[in-house]
């Protein structure tokens, strides 16, 4: 009797430990709770899964959304390549910084460009006020300029925030 008593209790024991044991490591059969895109750069490279509150991404997209290459995957694990991952993300970043700073430096142009134009028909303006003639057209053409440079310092704005802050919308 005592031996199946003992044979029980280690049964129940081995039991137990192997299920807790199980739940820490695999997620096999476990409820995906969401997905959530994978981005990289602004750009979407794969889809991730939830599951227990944490997210799981696909290593092949992420890899090669970084410009490695997955050499081999198995159940023994996976190999991975990224001697030129990180030269792909400096470089791509160099040219969006680029592309920004030249953006930066032409709307600073085309915000001089109408400072001038304002300062000329505001000139003109006075000028026709001082000899008596109606100066409603550049009036007109004065509100639409000063609204147009309001435009464009929002424009710069947004870019220099993007520069900033790496926003490349």
């Amino acid at each position: 009797m005592k031996k199946v008593v003992i044979g029980f209790i280690a049964g129940a024991l081995f039991m137990v430990s192997a299920q807790a044991f199980g739940d820490g490591i695999s997620f096999i059969g476990k409820k995906v709770e969401g997905e959530a895109p994978v981005t990289i750069n602004g750009k979407v490279v794969g889809d991730a899964i939830i599951i227990k509150g944490k997210s799981f991404a696909p290593v092949r997209d992420l890899t090669n959304g970084f410009g490695g290459k997955v050499d081999s995957a198995s159940s023994g694990g996976i190999a991975l390549s990224t001697d030129k991952a990180n030269e792909k993300v400096v470089d791509d970043n160099s040219v969006q910084i680029t592309d920004l700073q030249n953006k930066i430096a032409s709307k600073k142009a085309d915000i001089e460009s109408i400072k001038q134009k304002i300062e000329d028909i505001q000139k003109k303006v006075d000028e026709r006020k001082a000899q008596g003639i109606s100066a409603d057209v550049q009036m007109i053409e004065l509100t639409t300029m000063k609204q147009e440079l309001e435009n464009q310092i929002g424009k710069l704005t947004e870019l220099e925030y993007s520069l900033k802050f790496g926003n490349n919308d």
